[in-house]
Protein backbone atom coordinates (compact mmCIF):
# COMPACT_ATOMS: atom_id res chain seq x y z
CA UNK A 1 0.00 0.00 0.00
CA UNK A 2 2.67 2.73 0.85
CA UNK A 3 4.46 1.63 -1.79
CA UNK A 4 1.87 2.50 -4.54
CA UNK A 5 0.47 5.33 -2.80
CA UNK A 6 4.10 6.81 -2.08
CA UNK A 7 4.89 6.36 -5.81
CA UNK A 8 2.20 7.82 -7.38
CA UNK A 9 2.85 10.84 -4.78
CA UNK A 10 6.19 10.94 -5.92
CA UNK A 11 5.60 10.63 -9.81
CA UNK A 12 3.70 14.23 -8.84
CA UNK A 13 5.35 17.16 -9.72
CA UNK A 14 4.37 19.31 -6.55
CA UNK A 15 6.45 17.48 -3.90
CA UNK A 16 10.31 16.62 -4.31
CA UNK A 17 11.22 13.06 -4.40
CA UNK A 18 13.87 13.90 -2.08
CA UNK A 19 11.65 15.51 0.70
CA UNK A 20 9.32 12.53 0.42
CA UNK A 21 12.38 10.20 1.36
CA UNK A 22 13.44 12.81 4.52
CA UNK A 23 10.19 12.36 5.69
CA UNK A 24 9.53 8.48 5.63
CA UNK A 25 13.05 8.28 7.42
CA UNK A 26 11.81 11.14 9.79
CA UNK A 27 8.49 9.29 10.19
CA UNK A 28 10.13 5.94 10.68
CA UNK A 29 12.76 7.25 13.66
CA UNK A 30 10.14 9.05 15.67
CA UNK A 31 7.95 5.59 15.55
CA UNK A 32 11.01 3.41 16.68
CA UNK A 33 11.66 6.06 19.34
CA UNK A 34 8.04 6.27 20.20
CA UNK A 35 7.89 2.43 20.09
CA UNK A 36 8.90 1.52 23.32
CA UNK A 37 6.63 3.30 25.16
CA UNK A 38 3.85 1.01 23.50
CA UNK A 39 1.66 -0.41 25.97
CA UNK A 40 -1.14 -2.10 24.46
CA UNK A 41 -1.93 -4.19 21.37
CA UNK A 42 -3.61 -0.99 19.27
CA UNK A 43 -0.64 1.27 19.95
CA UNK A 44 1.90 -1.76 18.41
CA UNK A 45 -0.82 -2.29 15.34
CA UNK A 46 -0.41 1.66 14.99
CA UNK A 47 3.48 1.47 15.13
CA UNK A 48 3.35 -1.24 13.05
CA UNK A 49 0.70 0.53 10.16
CA UNK A 50 3.11 3.75 10.90
CA UNK A 51 6.00 2.14 10.02
CA UNK A 52 5.08 -0.39 7.20
CA UNK A 53 3.84 2.38 5.20
CA UNK A 54 6.93 4.66 5.39
CA UNK A 55 9.19 1.49 5.01
CA UNK A 56 7.16 1.21 1.32
CA UNK A 57 8.05 5.05 0.84
CA UNK A 58 11.79 4.45 1.44
CA UNK A 59 11.75 1.71 -0.60
CA UNK A 60 10.14 2.96 -3.65
CA UNK A 61 11.64 6.41 -3.10
CA UNK A 62 15.36 5.51 -2.53
CA UNK A 63 16.47 4.38 -6.22
CA UNK A 64 14.20 7.37 -7.25
CA UNK A 65 16.22 9.62 -5.41
CA UNK A 66 19.68 7.89 -6.05
CA UNK A 67 18.14 7.72 -9.89
CA UNK A 68 17.73 11.68 -10.17
CA UNK A 69 21.36 12.75 -7.93
CA UNK A 70 23.77 10.49 -9.98
CA UNK A 71 22.10 9.82 -13.11
CA UNK A 72 21.63 6.77 -15.81
CA UNK A 73 25.66 6.07 -16.11
CA UNK A 74 26.50 6.16 -12.27
CA UNK A 75 23.32 4.00 -10.92
CA UNK A 76 24.73 0.75 -10.48
CA UNK A 77 27.29 1.89 -8.54
CA UNK A 78 25.55 4.16 -6.64
CA UNK A 79 23.27 1.58 -5.77
CA UNK A 80 25.62 -0.60 -4.69
CA UNK A 81 27.74 2.11 -2.69
CA UNK A 82 24.56 3.06 -0.93
CA UNK A 83 23.80 -0.31 0.02
CA UNK A 84 26.83 -1.12 1.19
CA UNK A 85 26.93 1.91 3.51
CA UNK A 86 23.25 0.55 5.01
CA UNK A 87 24.40 -2.73 5.52
CA UNK A 88 26.93 -1.34 8.03
CA UNK A 89 24.80 0.26 10.83
CA UNK A 90 22.07 -2.57 10.02
CA UNK A 91 24.54 -5.37 10.97
CA UNK A 92 26.29 -4.03 13.95
CA UNK A 93 23.36 -1.91 15.12
CA UNK A 94 21.72 -4.91 16.97
CA UNK A 95 24.34 -6.35 18.75
CA UNK A 96 26.02 -3.10 19.77
CA UNK A 97 22.27 -2.19 21.26
CA UNK A 98 22.50 -5.42 23.37
CA UNK A 99 25.53 -4.86 24.46
CA UNK A 100 24.75 -1.32 25.50
CA UNK A 101 21.70 -2.86 27.47
CA UNK A 102 23.26 -5.98 29.01
CA UNK A 103 25.95 -3.69 30.21
CA UNK A 104 25.32 -0.15 30.71
CA UNK A 105 21.75 -0.61 30.98
CA UNK A 106 21.79 3.19 28.38
CA UNK A 107 19.79 1.47 25.38
CA UNK A 108 17.76 4.39 24.76
CA UNK A 109 19.82 6.70 25.39
CA UNK A 110 22.52 5.93 22.96
CA UNK A 111 19.56 5.47 20.69
CA UNK A 112 18.00 9.04 21.49
CA UNK A 113 21.78 10.54 21.06
CA UNK A 114 22.05 9.00 17.54
CA UNK A 115 18.53 9.62 16.35
CA UNK A 116 19.17 13.18 17.91
CA UNK A 117 22.45 13.59 16.27
CA UNK A 118 21.50 12.33 12.73
CA UNK A 119 17.95 15.05 13.16
CA UNK A 120 20.13 17.71 13.79
CA UNK A 121 22.25 17.37 11.15
CA UNK A 122 19.64 16.90 8.44
CA UNK A 123 18.08 20.37 9.95
CA UNK A 124 21.21 21.81 9.46
CA UNK A 125 21.87 21.02 6.16
CA UNK A 126 17.98 21.51 5.29
CA UNK A 127 18.33 25.07 6.69
CA UNK A 128 21.86 25.93 4.94
CA UNK A 129 20.27 24.90 1.46
CA UNK A 130 17.33 26.68 2.13
CA UNK A 131 19.93 30.19 2.80
CA UNK A 132 21.91 29.19 -0.46
CA UNK A 133 18.49 28.79 -2.64
CA UNK A 134 17.12 32.06 -0.91
CA UNK A 135 20.44 34.05 -0.39
CA UNK A 136 20.17 35.08 2.95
Amino acid sequence: MGKILFGKLGDSLRISRLTLTQIALLVIAVAACLCPLARSHTALLTYSLVSGLFDGCLCVMIGLVTYDIVGRQMMARAVGTLYGIVAIPMTLGPPMAGTYQNFLSLCFFVLFCFFFFATLCNEIRFFYSLRNVFDL
